[in-house]
């Protein structure tokens, strides 16, 4: 549901600029235009979409002509010109509600579960709407709804079907719709930013990523599928019939889906952009790619420094002085009311600073810095960080160090006792002055005696120079 296309790499300050108007661009374009619901639709392979044009427009080398509101770190302050809102989010913005709607229908076909429906009715006006504004910027609407609308057939077809067709073709066939209807999109981005030149290389793109999705779709899923006697693509082509996927038929479909990501990482080499960002877009579908079928980012020859913890210390020093920064730059532009209200920003900016140190350094504002308590992100970041604090793993080392800590301790301080048979211990240095050492019911060393008074079993004592041992016998046991 939240896409492919995740931010997995370091990056630089100015990609992850990039990347945040772009991120925070379509969601805040999708609350203006089609209701505040519709944010919760929002996924990284929209944004992908979003991130493509915006970089072949150019408009991603001039961030400071995008309205305020997209850079704010306020999640609730919205665009206030819907008109001026960049054509590429508004197009990122329609296909996610777009695409939304014939996801939820692909999912009352196969399930009939109701909670798709009422799903459907919630966002029934917002699927209008998307529809609407393809309609108005003469998108070949009716070409993607036949298209979509072939899904189900398709499947049906595929699950009766007797033919000897090899599984790629099986495949490509069930992939098609999804991968013909991604591609509209991406070439219809050229079209509105009138790169008629690039259309045909957006084209391609669109439909590798689109079947590059639905085959990845169908891998991760493949075991719930089979649970719930759903349709599984990977299950028909490969006619498999056990609730996990057999080795040769996840090693065809990695082949399959790694050929469409170099078909991806081709043609974005064609498109007329900087190199930088050919790299950035190829090296963050690989990243993904990598953690779907391995769970971890692949080996880079210069991997990415560990982000430090940052010290109670730090956070306070750079608390300080991110508000006495900003207070004074308010004092800069308010004379008349500075003496009286920067007391009360410099004790509403401190703690902000102190739990996002990196993102209230960015701040060029008090209203900016303020702001960043109303953004989900930052805050569900926070949220998790303190979750881990009291995690049961992180609890379960805390204690488990802590009494590794206590039996170190305790070992350093006992000392062997040789009064003791069995190898007792004794808190004193001197065995002879111990308390009480039981071994195998023998009293050795008796409280406040000597090693010469000890009893044994037959309780008599020995005037010997050394305790008794197991035997018992005071006198031979020296």
């Amino acid at each position: 549901m939240f896409g492919l296309m995740k931010p997995r790499t370091c990056g630089n300050s100015e990609s992850k600029l990039h990347r945040h108007l772009t991120y925070c661009g379509t969601c805040k374009t999708l609350g203006n235009l089609y209701g505040q619901k519709t944010r919760f639709l929002l996924n990284h392979d929209t944004v992908f979409l979003a991130e493509l044009l915006t970089v072949l427009s150019g408009k991603i080398n001039t961030p400071s002509q995008w309205e305020k509101a997209y850079h704010s770190y306020n999640c609730f302050s919205l665009p206030k010109n819907k008109e001026e809102t960049p054509i590429e989010l508004q197009l990122a913005a329609t296909a996610t509600v777009v695409l939304t709607e014939y996801k939820v229908v692909d999912h009352i076909t196969d399930t009939r579960n109701s909670i798709w429906k009422f799903g459907q009715r919630i966002f029934s006006k917002s699927f209008y709407d998307a529809n609407n504004w393809l309609k108005q910027h003469d998108f070949p609407i009716v070409e993607m709804q036949s298209l979509l609308g072939s899904q189900s057939l398709r499947e049906l077809e595929a699950s009766k079907c007797i033919n000897e067709n090899s599984s790629r073709e099986m495949l490509e066939y069930l992939a098609e719709p999804t991968a013909k209807a991604t591609a509209l999109f991406f070439e219809h981005g050229a079209t509105l930013l009138k790169r008629t030149t690039e259309k045909q290389l957006l084209y391609q793109i669109g439909y590798s990523f689109g079947s590059l999705v639905y085959l990845l779709d169908a891998y991760e899923d493949y075991a719930k599928d089979h649970k719930k006697q759903e349709f599984n693509a990977l299950r028909v082509a490969f006619k498999e019939t056990n609730s996990q996927l057999s080795q040769s038929s996840k090693t065809t479909t990695k082949e399959i889906i790694y050929s469409l990501a170099t078909k991806i990482k081709n043609s974005l080499s064609e498109l007329a952009i900087e190199p930088v960002w050919i790299t950035y877009f190829s090296k963050r579908l690989d990243d993904n790619l990598s953690i779907k079928f391995t769970g971890r980012l692949p080996v880079l020859n210069n991997a990415c420094q560990v982000r430090e913890q940052v010290s109670f210390s730090s956070r306070r020093a750079n608390a300080f002085s991110v508000a006495n920064r900003l207070v004074a730059n308010y004092k800069g532009q308010r004379f008349s009311l500075a003496s009286i209200f920067s007391p009360f920003i410099f004790l509403a900016v401190l703690p902000i600073a102190f739990l996002f140190p990196n993102q209230a350094a960015r701040t060029s504002s008090y209203k900016e810095c303020l702001s960043i308590s109303f953004n989900l992100i930052f805050l569900g970041s926070l949220l998790k960080q303190v979750l881990s604090l009291f995690s049961p793993k992180r609890l379960f080392r805390i204690f488990s160090s802590e009494e590794n800590s206590a039996k170190k301790r305790k070992s350093k301080s006992l000392k062997s006792c040789a009064c003791c048979s069995c190898g007792g211990t004794s808190i004193l240095p001197d065995c002879c002055d111990c308390a009480c050492c039981a071994c195998e019911g023998l009293e050795c060393c008796a409280e406040g005696g000597s090693c010469c008074e000890c009893c044994g079993s037959c309780g008599e004592c020995g005037a010997c120079g050394e305790c008794c041992g197991s035997c018992g016998e005071c006198g031979s046991c020296c």
